[in-house]
């Protein structure tokens, strides 16, 4: 990781900040009690009770969360109520709900303090029990539709300052909105947020790839329409099935195993394969892929929807008919309670943030919020850029007192242009249209290939944090007493021929055992280290499944020859798998025994980068081995009771990384690459063929060599997201990856392509 993105103040998580201890009631002194007397219950749920409280101290009113005692003996609600917790009290911003501080109830369960807010929420504000044909309420007055919509501009500012943390919320919905006292709107509820990139962050759901087809969505709907929502619908998938359960839970975590019945309670928040809201889920939340801050945007262009036509936007009376349509992004019609269809730029904004594809929706919440705000001022939207008609009358009403000249200069200007020469103007125009459809191609390919890159590279991270997971359960796991002393497979073994099935990898050929991982305890090593190898080497097999995972997700049904053979083959997965730990025990496989007497990879760079990072860093490509074969490495640090104590490294061939770049391309792509902020080139089809003409130093980085042209190298370093430019007869098109600084850069013949941008 480099030093910038370290530097991004990004939320962390803590998982062992707080100790699980369900049976130990703590005393009264050390319990909220001691600063906090309360004084009502605000709401109850399943998983956790919000009380009302009046600090001692202050003399202010606050609000105090706490976890259920008949839930503190789950361990994933106990770390789902913290991680609430830590992600609410990073998040500062003007409208997310402020969480004052992290305290035990007196039952001994955790419990956090925060802001009281006294009003209501956005969905009492719509008056939830307003259906297509309901009665409007007489109780109280109906906000205009842009007082209405106004309300969520300053949901979009939070949710876009949260995405920039990197949390997601995913179940946003108006329950989870409040509208206070002086205008004051504020976000709550992160109890199923996700930290990207973080190594506690993976929930249920997070790893599910199968994805149902439309015709088994759309059954899904129909047996929910048919009132069979007893019985879990099954989806078809290939030769195999996916089974979609029905249990909903409300807002606060309750029970139900039927959907709601009334659309006058609860909105209510799925669990099971899939979490979030089914009323306000995205397409790819509902059939279980992993998400990104596209489903949030979905989830705001839905409340977007309702706000605009006092209409739900999907079924609140039947959790299992808004299932299906979230899995097919079906909505109500753009079409108000009394008939009148939306104005098309705001139909506009609401369709763009939720296409079906993420791709297709805005580039951010940002972005969102500026269409909205564009619409409330009445200015042009970029969903639905103005027409030249509506471009002069916005101008007239604008400016009245300069009407009359407006239209003049407008009419002059057309006659001078008819006499001037028609022609060409017809010709540029028709070529600024190709231009624009041409950077739209462009564009679409390299966002699409760097999808591709960010999926293979999400994927090995997954597999690599179950490492690092799996290496803390197995060292917080203590042997019986007795036990047997387990033999550990090591270098020398494997260089006198001790270990039989020893197969010469098909890229470097070195000599390698897909069997056994090798042990080895390096310079210095400590007492500890040889408790810590028996522990681990009691799990050995760990690494040999997750080796196999990452290659093929039905290996582990095969025979052991099937998976030795699929190991050994050439392939895109992790080539080595290790553990360091800071005692000076080392664990690594595939095995071999080609290790120099002085080999320490606490002494490398990545390491100690590793152990201050609370995420997964990427190398840079260095020399393997033999100094032929160039890799990247990920890394991710282990923890054992709460402490750091090591790290795991997996490396891939860079080659793997290489093959992917290109795959979505349009005619005349000359050179895909990628790139850091620095302008250095960190993999090419060129930068490979450079070290096979040039090896190196075995486990040194490479010099990577420069990009050639001073304005891709400005371009990079601004990290500006996707982008072009044009330099010469190079037009380079630039896609941001969410990983390190990286950016793929697709290059292209500028004449191929534009005829008016130079």
């Amino acid at each position: 990781m480099t030093e910038s993105s370290r530097t991004r103040s990004r939320v962390t998580l803590s998982p062992d900040a707080i100790a699980f201890e369900p049976g130990v009631v703590p005393p009264a002194e050390q319990t909220y009690g001691a600063e906090f007397s309360t004084d009502g219950v605000l709401g109850e749920g399943g998983m956790g009770k919000v009380l009302s409280a009046r600090d001692r101290k202050l003399g202010r009113r606050v609000a105090i969360k706490e976890l259920r005692a008949d839930a503190r003996s789950r361990v994933d609600l106990w770390g789902r109520f913290v991680r609430e917790a830590q992600i609410g009290g990073q998040l500062e911003h003007p409208n997310i709900v402020p969480i004052y501080g992290f305290e035990l109830s007196p039952s001994g369960g955790p419990a956090f303090v925060m802001q009281l807010v006294e009003g209501e929420s956005l969905a009492t504000y719509m008056g939830h029990a307003l259906g297509p044909s309901g009665p409007r309420r007489t109780d109280r007055p109906v906000p205009t539709q842009k007082d209405r919509i106004s309300k969520l501009v300053p949901v979009c500012d939070a949710i876009a300052y949260a995405h920039g943390r990197g949390v997601l919320h995913r179940d946003l919905k108006p329950d989870n909105v409040m509208l206070g006292a002086h205008n004051v709107v504020l976000v709550t509820d992160w109890g199923i947020a996700r930290v990207e990139a973080d190594d506690d962050s993976t929930d249920i759901g997070e790893r599910v790839t199968v994805v149902p087809s439309a015709q088994a969505a759309r059954e899904v709907l129909a047996a929910a329409r048919a009132n069979v929502s007893s019985v879990a619908p099954t989806l078809a998938v290939d030769s195999g099935e996916v089974m979609v359960t029905a249990r909903t839970v409300a807002a606060e975590g309750t029970t139900a195993e039927t959907p709601a019945q009334t659309s006058s309670g609860p909105v209510l928040t799925a669990l099971g394969t899939v979490m979030g809201t089914p009323q306000y889920m995205s397409p790819e939340q509902a059939i279980g892929i992993r998400i990104g801050p596209a489903s949030d945007q979905y989830a705001l262009g839905l409340m977007l929807l309702e706000l605009a036509t006092l209409r739900t936007a999907r079924s609140h009376e039947d959790a299992s008919v808004a299932y299906g349509q979230a899995i097919l992004g079906e909505q109500c019609e753009h079409v108000d309670v009394d008939g009148d269809h939306l104005d098309p730029r705001l139909s506009a904004i609401i369709g763009r943030a939720t296409a079906k594809a993420p791709k297709d929706r805005y580039e951010n919440v940002d972005a969102l919020a500026a269409d909205i705000r564009a619409y409330l001022r009445d200015e042009e939207v970029r969903a639905l850029p103005d027409s030249l008609a509506r471009k002069l009358t916005r101008h007239v009403q604008a400016h009245p007192g300069r009407a009359v000249a407006t239209i003049a200069a407008v009419v002059l200007g057309l006659l001078l242009w008819a006499l001037l020469g028609s022609v060409r103007a017809a010709e540029r125009a028709a070529w600024a249209k190709k231009d624009a459809e041409s950077l739209s191609q462009l564009t679409a390919a390299v966002l699409e290939d760097a999808e591709g890159v960010q999926r293979f590279l999400t994927g090995l991270e997954a597999e690599l944090v179950g490492l690092a997971h799996t290496a803390r359960v197995r060292l917080e796991t203590e042997r019986p007493p007795g036990a047997l002393t387990i033999d550990l497979t090591t270098p020398d073994d494997l260089r006198e021929g001790r270990v039989q099935g020893l197969v010469r990898d098909p890229v470097d050929g070195i000599l390698r055992s897909f069997r056994e991982p090798v042990f080895l305890f390096l310079p210095g090593a400590t007492a500890e280290s040889k408790e810590q190898s028996q522990r681990l080497a009691a799990g050995r097999t760990d690494l040999v499944q997750l080796y196999l995972a990452e290659l093929d997700e039905r290996a582990l049904l095969r025979s052991t020859a099937e998976q030795e053979a699929l190991m050994a083959a050439e392939h895109d997965g992790f080539v080595r798998l290790m553990v360091v730990l800071e005692s000076g025990l080392f664990m690594q496989f595939p095995g071999r025994g080609d290790f120099r007497p002085d080999y320490d990879p606490r002494r490398a760079a990545w390491y100690p980068a590793t152990l201050d990072s609370a995420g997964t860093d990427v190398s840079r490509p260095k020399f393997g081995p033999l100094g032929r074969i160039p890799r990247i490495a990920l890394s991710h640090r282990v923890t054992a009771y709460g402490e750091v104590v090591g790290a795991v490294n997996g490396a891939i061939w860079l080659s793997a990384l290489t093959n992917l770049l290109g795959r979505q391309q349009a005619p005349g792509l000359e050179e895909p690459l990628i790139a850091g902020a620095d302008g250095r080139i960190i993999a090419s089809r060129a930068l490979l063929e450079q070290v096979k003409r040039n090896p190196g130093v075995p486990e040194q980085a490479i010099d990577l060599p420069r990009v050639q042209s001073s304005r891709l190298a400005a371009a990079l370093a601004k990290q500006r997201g996707h982008d072009y430019l044009v330099d010469g007869e190079a037009l380079y098109v630039l896609a941001k990856l969410g990983i390190e600084d990286w950016q793929l850069v697709h290059r292209y013949p500028r004449a191929k392509y534009l005829k008016l941008v130079r």
